[in-house]
């Protein structure tokens, strides 16, 4: 047999190999977009010093796709505006990424989610100390004043935003979470709602941990894992939902949310964190 002959033989067997995956080195890498360039911790940011995604649901996802054996790579971030969710949703329909993971249940047509969640929002109440209020009660609320956090009409606060104004509460949308906090501390309003971790922040930021009361309103929505239903990664989602049962029966989601909203407050890239410090608004 020429050296020819061998080369082309060799090369056409190469060329089999790679095109069954067996040899291909990114077979096993899925690629996860959607994400919000916006800062939400715990549950994910972009850091201000390499760029690249933090929090709870990129950490949890990542642990869970290398125990079923993947890598992982990142489409860039989205910008958040009135058209972010939709164009994260037609992302993962059109295949320009592999999975999403922060989908809500049900899923948009088209997309299979597992049945587990990474995590939940948190939905809490921030009222003065002492001081209880019922968001349930038309009867409490009316002539209460207070301030719903993400409640733009394309906000996850815009539904609450709603509800409460038709129970009889004077409520503002366009105020931000430290002017809310210092209203709230003068009397000026009775309370603020919005995401319990980020409440949290704004809070320890501001020292009032001891003079405000912060109370979980409820489990709030569950982010999951979404994949294409006519796509190669369909099966993925359930085959996920183990790993993230386990990490909530072990405690692990939790430590790392507390860890995760933590170092997110604290630290900056100064201080070689590679976070960016919680600056909220």
């Amino acid at each position: 047999m020429s050296y020819r002959d061998l080369h082309k033989r060799l090369a056409s067997a190469l060329l089999l190999i790679v095109s069954s995956g067996v040899l291909a080195s990114d077979s096993n890498t899925v690629s996860i977009g959607g994400l919000p360039d916006m800062a939400t911790a715990p549950y994910i940011w972009v850091d201000s010093c390499n760029r690249e995604f933090r929090g709870v649901l990129p950490h949890l996802a990542n642990k869970a796709l290398s125990e079923e054996g993947y890598s992982v790579s990142y489409q860039p971030p989205i910008p958040v505006d009135k058209d972010a969710w939709q164009k994260a949703i037609t992302g993962l329909q059109t295949g320009g990424y592999d999975i999403s993971i922060a989908m809500f249940d049900p899923p948009a047509a088209g997309i299979v989610i597992g049945k587990e969640p990474i995590i939940y929002q948190k939905t809490s109440l921030v009222t003065r100390k002492g001081e209880s209020l019922n968001l349930n009660s038309a009867e409490a609320l009316t002539g209460t004043r207070g301030i719903v956090l993400d409640a733009e009409e394309y906000g996850s606060g815009y539904h609450l935003l709603t509800q409460l104004k038709e129970k009889g509460s004077e409520v503002f949308n366009t105020i931000k979470a430290i002017e809310g906090f210092k209203m709230l501390a003068a009397g000026t309003i009775d309370y603020i709602v919005g995401d319990h971790y980020y409440l949290l922040g704004v809070s320890k930021v501001m020292g009032n941990y001891g003079n405000l009361s912060i109370t979980q309103q409820g489990q709030g929505k569950g982010l999951y894992v979404g994949a294409r239903i006519d796509g190669p990664y369909a099966n993925l989602p359930a085959a996920l939902d183990k790993h993230f049962i386990e990490y909530r029966k072990s405690g692990l989601l939790d430590k790392f949310s507390r860890e995760s909203l933590l170092r997110w407050i604290r630290e900056d890239c100064e201080n070689n964190s590679g976070d960016q410090a919680f600056n909220p608004t």
